[in-house]
């Protein structure tokens, strides 16, 4: 992971909830899990390009055996000619948000939100700092993270999300990189955990979390300030991760039936998943680059039973899972 994690995700390969398959023949592994009978696997082949044909023949090998379809999630363009020659498919699956630390800045028109909610903390004393568990435990402030965790998935009423989404990780914190944020009165209400690719030249914003009454500007602040303390120590990208079905047909209203039904999803499912809210959110801190990313799947033909398969990975109720989750909100909600 750490020699060849070129897309932000690669590091949840290490995460528990995986499966692994490694190449007898080259130095690489694929990170999978199997659902509704497809073997769904993170971003891409973790290996040297060169390589790519080889592990992911093995991989077609091994899946053939056991009756398994193939599907990697948020995907890059790394492999893909490799995939294609292969008789791989491919979808877009959505936009990540990208930012060159080394000329990125809130000034101007496209950050102007989030501006003035770093700008509001600010004002409220808002404090944020690095805590690093793999030098010294201070088991008070985990006690906080884990209440502030608590907190926010009891607001969400769900379970933790697993698969293309890591865990806070505390117990084994590796490369993991934390960040707090604090009020005046010195109590977290909220909190980021950053996981590193490119060898630590880039770091995605992977576990984010705050109070349900957490002050305005809480979690742009942590984030505007992790960024900061990276752009100074030469990290080269942050990412704030996938916005997914985002900008699914482009501006000559290209696209194929697959991501037209998507993009159906994207405009018509809102209620069951925020797709347009967490899309508007990455977008007020003015990404410097959208990066698209893709579902490639084998056979080539995207079906229903791929997607599902996504879903079961994440969620393992399924679709249950989310409906169950929105209705009870939406009840809670209208009862208020």
């Amino acid at each position: 992971v750490s020699c060849f994690g070129s897309n932000p995700i690669t590091y949840l390969a290490v995460e528990e909830d995986k499966k692994y398959f490694f190449s007898k023949l080259v130095d690489g592994a694929i990170a999978y899990t199997v659902a509704n009978g497809v073997a769904v696997c993170v971003s891409e082949p973790i290996c040297d390009v060169k390589d790519g044909t080889a592990i992911i023949s093995e991989f077609m090998n091994f899946c053939r055996e056991n009756g398994l379809s193939i599907c990697f999630c948020q995907a890059s363009d790394k492999f893909w000619p490799e995939f294609q020659s292969l008789g791989f498919g491919r979808i877009k699956y959505g936009d990540e948000a990208m930012f060159k630390l080394s000329g990125y800045n809130l000034a101007g028109k496209r950050a102007a939100k989030v501006r003035y909610a770093v700008n509001h903390a600010d004002k409220i004393g808002i404090r944020v700092e690095e805590y690093r568990p793999a030098k010294k435990r201070d088991w008070h402030k985990e006690n906080d993270i884990r209440s502030v965790s608590k907190e926010w998935l009891d607001m969400k009423k769900s379970s933790e999300m697993s698969f293309m989404l890591g865990t806070i990780g505390l117990e084994n914190p590796m490369d993991k990189r934390y960040f707090l944020g604090y009020d005046a009165e010195d109590k977290l209400q909220g909190f980021v955990v950053f996981t590193p690719f490119l060898n630590k030249k880039g770091y995605h914003a992977d576990v984010t979390r705050r109070r349900p009454n957490a002050p305005v500007g809480v979690m742009e602040k942590i984030t505007i300030s992790a960024f900061n303390t990276m752009k100074e120590e030469g990290v080269e990208w942050g990412s704030l991760g996938l916005a997914p079905l985002a900008n699914m047909i482009d501006e000559q209203n290209r696209a194929n039936p697959s991501e037209k039904f998507l993009d159906f999803i994207y405009g018509h499912m809102n209620r069951f998943y925020g797709f347009k809210t967490l899309y508007h959110y990455k977008k007020n801190y003015g990404p410097t680059d959208w990066v698209t990313r893709y579902l490639i799947y084998y056979p080539d033909a995207f079906n229903l039973k791929i997607a599902y398969s996504i879903v079961k990975a994440q969620n393992p109720r399924g679709l249950k899972g989310f409906i169950f989750k929105k209705e009870w909100n939406s009840s809670r909600i209208r009862a208020n």
